[in-house]
Order: structure tokens, then C-alpha cells, then sequence
């Protein structure tokens, strides 16, 4: 069961007081590529970095995690590799927990779309039942209207899903963003998007009625998150929240996990890909119980420790199954 995962990576440079400089592989969908690998699939990332030694540090991580690449060919990539740069003398700020002062660096472009003849045998062979896209990518050209085209040549054969996350340093006017957000939710079957998101985009916390807007425009179902748990909203039915259940020692990484976990639970659950999608658009009740249970437990997992470290599909499960015979919140260990 594979996925096929579109969205930028970038390095994160860090320079501490002491002037001595920290870079580590970061970006969105590059960590939820890493944690669709934990939970057992087969990921091939469509993505973009230089011939640098940013991009040579990028491409020995995905190595090392078993993400397949999707890349221009390099006599194409001749930008240099996006960078996330932070300057800080606090101990709290990380390769992967950014300043809000960050400052990024953004050249990613990929491939126009996905039809050449090598593209088309490749997919054939790859098969992938879930696309998923989310991140600047989505909202800086020329990449956003080649991700745009990526999406509208699997959505038949895929099912879609998009989150709606920007990264520290992200500039652009909320309009746009939002303008840009709501064509692309009009291909996807789910949209994951953080709370804090939907208040900076639409100035207002009725979820509810912004999530229905969104399926107006197409979603199936929409998942609103924050650090206490999520808002799962179906096209029939009631909404249904699930509450984190975890002792939370850092949040970095979490939600990355959660959206991993969602696409994976839906995959498991044969909701995925062409044959999946009627019922996927009438998910109500306890499979959707069972699916946010999932989904949250793999945020439960990753925020019960320091640093990016997905959690794998055996923790996420004994954590779900935990919550499904107690009302109490689940601690797990750090």
C-alpha cells in the first residue's frame, strides 16, 4: 500500500550565541513522510533540493529513513536548497523548533506533471491509493500550479489529502493563502488543518461552520486539530471530537504524526483509493471513532517525547486500543 507524498523539504539552520551553526532536514511533509514509513508504507516523496551540501544532507536523511525520491533530473536543479534560517541564544529554539523570527529561504519546483511516458510507467508500477499534499508548496509559484496539476491527474485514482500548514517564515497575505487553500480543498477528499490555521485564514473559531464551506467546495471529511485533540467532521453525521490523551512533553513533530496516522488509518480501513471514496464520504459513528482514536494516538505518541520521532504502528495501536477501554486520558511512557 503505498502513498505518494508532495510538499517541500528544507534545511533548518540554527546559529546559536556562540556562533557555531546547527542544520538538520526539516519541512511538513518531509516529517510526515518519515512517519508514513514508521507506520509500514511505501512513501515516494515528490520534492525538490539543490546539488548542494544542503541537498546532499537532505538526500543521505531520506536514504537513511527508506522515502523514495521524486526529483527533477539535475540538469533541472540548479536552484540551491531552500533554507529555514534562526538565529537565537535560547536553548528552547532547535533544529526543528523554529524562532518565530525564522527567515525562509524558499526555491523549490518540481517537475511540471506527472505525464511523461517515464512519469506514467513509474505510477503504473507504483500504484499509489493516497496522494497527500500540504505546506509553501502549495502557495508559492511556479511549484503551487504544478502541485495543483500533480493532484488533478491522481484524484481519480487517489484518494486526496491535503493539510493546510504553512512553515515558520512563511510569508504571504492571508487572502491569497486562503484563495489558494480553497481551490485546493476543492480536490481533496480530506483536509487536515491546525486550528490555530483556520483562525489566521478566516479571523473567526466556528469551525463548524468553516469545515462545511470546505465540504461545500468538495472535502469529505475535514479535521480540525489543536495540542488538546481534534475536531473530526464528517460529510453525514455529528462531529465527533477526541480529546489527546497524553502527558505532552513536546508538541514538535505531533501533528505531522496525526495527519501520517490519518492517512494511514484510512488506507487500512480500505477507504482509500477510486472504490473507497463513496464511503469515505459517508464515514459516520464508530469507524470514524476508530479512525480518530488512531490518529491521535500517533500525536499521543509523538508529543510524549522530545524531538521528531514518529511513533510506529505498534505504539500507535497499543495507545489507541488503551483508549478504547478507558475514559481516563492514556500516559505513555517518555
Amino acid at each position: 500500500m503505498s502513498v505518494l507524498t508532495l510538499g517541500e523539504c528544507f534545511i533548518h539552520a540554527v546559529k546559536r550565541a556562540d556562533g557555531s551553526w546547527q542544520r538538520t532536514p526539516a519541512g511538513y511533509m518531509l516529517n510526515v513522510s518519515v512517519a508514513l514509513r514508521r507506520l509500514g508504507r511505501t512513501v515516494r516523496f515528490v520534492t525538490d533540493f539543490g546539488l548542494d551540501a544542503g541537498g546532499t544532507l537532505l538526500a543521505e536523511y531520506f536514504a537513511a529513513h527508506s522515502v523514495e525520491l521524486w526529483l527533477r533530473a539535475d540538469d533541472q536543479r540548479n536552484n540551491p536548497t531552500s533554507v529555514l534560517t534562526t538565529v537565537t541564544d535560547s536553548e528552547e529554539i532547535t533544529a526543528q523548533r523554529p524562532s518565530p523570527a525564522a527567515r525562509l529561504d524558499f526555491t523549490w519546483d518540481i517537475q511540471d506533471t506527472p505525464v511523461s511516458g517515464a512519469c506514467v510507467l513509474d505510477l503504473e508500477m507504483l500504484a499509489p491509493r493516497s496522494v497527500a499534499f500540504g505546506g509553501a508548496a502549495c502557495h508559492t509559484s511556479p511549484g503551487a500550479g504544478k502541485v495543483r496539476r500533480w493532484v488533478e491527474h491522481l484524484r481519480s485514482t487517489t484518494s486526496v489529502f491535503y493539510h493546510l500548514g504553512l512553515p515558520p517564515g512563511f510569508t504571504a497575505p492571508m487572502a491569497q493563502v486562503r484563495e489558494q487553500a480553497e481551490a485546493f480543498i476543492g480536490l481533496a477528499d480530506v483536509v487536515c488543518a491546525p486550528r490555530r490555521r483556520v483562525g489566521q485564514l478566516y479571523g473567526a473559531t466556528d469551525v463548524l461552520t468553516i469545515a462545511r464551506h470546505w465540504q461545500e467546495l468538495g472535502a469529505a471529511l475535514v479535521v480540525v486539530a489543536d495540542d488538546d485533540g481534534a475536531d473530526f467532521i464528517p460529510r453525514v453525521g455529528e462531529p465527533l471530537h477526541v480529546q489527546a490523551f497524553a502527558r505532552v512533553v513536546d508538541t514538535v513533530g505531533a501533528e505531522e504524526a496525526f495527519f501520517a496516522a490519518l492517512i494511514d488509518g484510512i488506507s487500512r480501513s480500505s477507504l482509500d483509493g477510486p472504490h473507497g471514496k463513496t464511503t469515505l464520504h459517508a464515514l459516520t459513528g464508530d469507524a470514524l471513532d476508530v479512525l480518530g482514536s488512531y490518529a491521535t494516538a500517533a500525536a499521543t505518541v509523538a508529543a510524549s517525547r522530545a524531538g521528531v520521532y514518529p511513533p510506529s504502528r505498534e505504539e500507535v495501536i497499543s495507545v489507541s486500543e488503551a483508549r478504547q477501554v478507558s475514559d481516563e486520558p492514556v500516559a505513555t511512557a517518555v
